[in-house]
């Protein structure tokens, strides 16, 4: 287990390519990657949804934000937080029918990003919060 502090020290930018940071809360696992993600791949999303629903937020660096909810290797649903009117998956749209009805698409990632983790409180009772990433967490570090 190792805060992020700790982690950022044991392993440098310059020498560990990805770093993958894990922790539980209320019965729901979460992956935390902040360096070049893994966890976006097809095959991982895939196999870490089935028997089970994921949830997963992109929040880019570039200030581009994605959020998509699986279930069973099948995307359910899929969408840019600001513009929760356009959504692909299967369905149902549960988050983003919700997001829809309480936020004005197109006003910035920030109060999307905000608004979609409300949403995702509410329905899930799950807040990952920046406090709960910075804190101890089992963490992996992986060099390409």
């Amino acid at each position: 287990m190792m805060k992020l502090e700790e982690a950022e020290e044991a392993f440098p930018y310059d020498k560990v390519d990805h770093l993958i940071r894990v922790g539980g809360l209320q019965g729901w696992s979460f992956a935390y990657e902040d360096r070049i993600p893994l966890g976006m791949t097809k095959e991982v999303r895939e196999h870490v949804s089935r028997n089970t629903e994921t949830l997963e937020i992109l929040k880019g660096g570039d200030g581009t934000n994605f959020f998509q909810r699986m279930k069973n290797g099948r995307r359910l649903e899929a969408f840019e937080p600001r513009n929760p009117i356009d959504v692909s998956g299967d369905g149902p749209f549960l988050i983003s029918e919700i997001l829809r009805e309480m936020f004005q698409p197109d006003t910035g990632g920030r109060q999307a990003i905000t608004a979609l983790t409300n949403v995702i409180f509410e329905n899930y009772g799950i807040t990952v919060d920046r406090e709960v990433l910075q804190g101890p967490l089992l963490t992996a570090a992986i060099r390409n």
